[in-house]
């Protein structure tokens, strides 16, 4: 049975990185590590406002050094 949407509880990403880490065990300082290799020359933090990485098939999104969100290279998503 569905809930209408106003009956429906909003989950924040906070939250959801939360329990990745807390419930499922995820290392998430190791994740932002892996992020973080994936521009191993420093192009974000020179200040480049993104960084495509096609061996991961992902381009790195910037905004005032700071990565900011991970696309896939070869689809509609954004």
């Amino acid at each position: 049975m569905s809930f209408p949407t106003r009956f429906q509880v909003h989950v924040t990403d906070h939250a959801v990185v939360r329990w990745l880490e807390r419930v499922e065990g995820h290392d998430i300082e190791l994740v932002r590590q892996a992020i973080r290799a994936a521009d191993p020359n420093g192009w974000i933090a020179k200040g480049a406002a993104g960084l495509q990485v096609p061996a991961l098939g992902v381009r790195l999104v910037a905004r005032d050094g700071s990565i900011v969100t991970v696309e896939p290279l070869h689809s509609g998503v954004r």
